[in-house]
């Protein structure tokens, strides 16, 4: 796989979702880059997981697309040849009018099948980063509003699928810049990669690391979200009970007071005068009493943040 002196040739394809069809679709294909009956028979069904394997005439990588605000992914299959790339997609990019632009960033297809395909990985590399993006700034709002209002835990539980999907799909795809390494080492077809070629590579792996210590480090912050969100239910009825046995307790010596002056006496209640505001003093003398003892009691004070002593010293910024 040395370096070819004009452009590689690029196709692409677009399968149907029929498996009939999609053999069809992609019948001329087969005879033109050899492609192994397991190659066929995992683009035409699918569902494969990020992967990286050799064949004799070609290199085929699966890969799962992500796109920033995409829920899902498109599950992608490239050939690498030492003159060709074959792509294989279940739909249309995500961007641009073909997957070629997309992934190549619309440059042509000069230089060798190693710089092209680093520049692939690199391109997919990116998708998902910015796709992570997305899901941290959903994960972020989730936990600023799980605090201040009801939320359905279906939009936690949404989230959460996402991350996990995202997380095995990266997962599985981490080894495949370790493996082209070794492939090329191995296979003679492949030839070894240059300098600046590794140095590329290197960076589409330091992308990659970041990308998947990341994705694990939101995959247990997704994990305890469902637990602040019960957590918050529960301090939110702890307030709103607070509130009403409040209001019953204001009350109390009201109903009290009625309910003795209701009852059946041998005597008109309050038919003399001082009767009347005797009872009527009581009645004020124990609410106003209820009151004084729960204000001492702190029941009707708000607790605010500037109250709490703070766990870490202010520091003094300097000029």
């Amino acid at each position: 796989m040395g370096p070819m002196p004009g452009p590689i040739e690029f196709h692409e394809v677009c399968l149907p979702d029929e498996e009939a069809a999609a053999l069809e679709a992609l019948r001329p294909h087969v005879e033109r880059f050899k492609l192994h009956p397991l190659t066929v028979e995992d683009c035409t069904r699918r569902n494969q997981r990020c992967k990286l394997e050799s064949f004799e005439e070609y290199l085929f990588l699966v890969w799962h697309v992500y796109t920033p605000r995409g829920e899902g992914h498109q599950e992608l299959h490239v050939c690498l040849r030492t003159d060709g790339i074959l792509v294989i997609a279940e739909g249309r990019p995500p961007e641009g009018s073909s997957w070629r632009e997309y992934l190549l960033r619309g440059r042509g297809a000069e230089g060798n099948v190693k710089q092209l395909g680093t520049m692939l990985l690199d391109r997919l590399v990116d998708e998902a980063e910015d796709h992570l993006d997305v899901l941290q700034d959903d994960a972020a709002e989730l936990e600023h509003a799980i605090l201040s209002r009801t939320m359905n835990p279906e939009e936690v539980l949404r989230l959460k699928r996402l991350v996990k999907g995202f997380n095995r799909s990266m997962r599985s795809a981490q080894p495949i810049c370790s493996q082209l390494l070794e492939m090329a080492e191995k296979l003679p077809q492949i030839g070894e990669f240059s300098l600046e070629e590794r140095l590329r590579l290197r960076n589409v792996v330091d992308h990659m690391t970041r990308l998947l210590e990341a994705t694990q480090l939101l995959e247990g912050q997704m994990g305890t979200l469902m637990d602040v969100h019960w957590g918050a239910m529960g301090a939110r009825a702890n307030e709103q009970m607070q509130r009403l046995t409040t209001i019953a307790t204001v009350f109390l010596p009201v109903s009290f007071w009625s309910g003795l002056f209701g009852m059946n006496f041998e005597t008109m209640p309050f038919k003399e005068a001082w009767f009347f505001w005797c009872g009527m003093g009581a009645l004020v003398l124990t609410w106003v009493v209820v009151i004084f003892y729960m204000l001492r009691r702190g029941v009707f004070a708000k607790q605010r943040p500037g109250r709490h002593r703070r766990l870490l010293p202010k520091r003094e910024i300097s000029g």
